[in-house]
């Protein structure tokens, strides 16, 4: 009867140590749950933020992508000009008097 009653302690020790230990986790676990909306929100908030940082950034390529074509093509105007220049330049086989865009009358 004392064998069978140490070892009813034993198994009772052992059941109060798990309870323990499931208050314990419960507690930890109803903090957590408490925290829960505000993380939530954090997420919300980290979401939008996200989009908008998103949303510039494309913006921002695409300035950058006008900002190139429009570099490319004053390139090209400048290239066509300084070669349209070069044809008046003295001692080039071409050298001839300008091309006026309208009629000297107009001036």
């Amino acid at each position: 009867l004392q064998q069978r009653c140490k070892a009813l302690e034993g198994e009772r020790d052992a059941l109060a140590d798990e309870l323990a230990m499931a208050v314990t986790m419960q507690q930890k676990l109803t903090a957590d749950l408490q925290s829960l909306p505000h993380l939530q929100r954090e997420v919300v908030n980290l979401r939008r933020q996200q989009e908008l940082t998103l949303e510039l950034l494309g913006a921002r390529e695409e300035e950058l992508d006008d900002t190139q074509l429009t570099c490319e093509e004053m390139r090209l105007i400048f290239r066509s000009e300084m070669d349209r220049l070069m044809e008046f330049v003295p001692g080039s086989n071409r050298w001839q008097a300008p091309k006026l865009p309208f009629p000297p009358s107009q001036r």
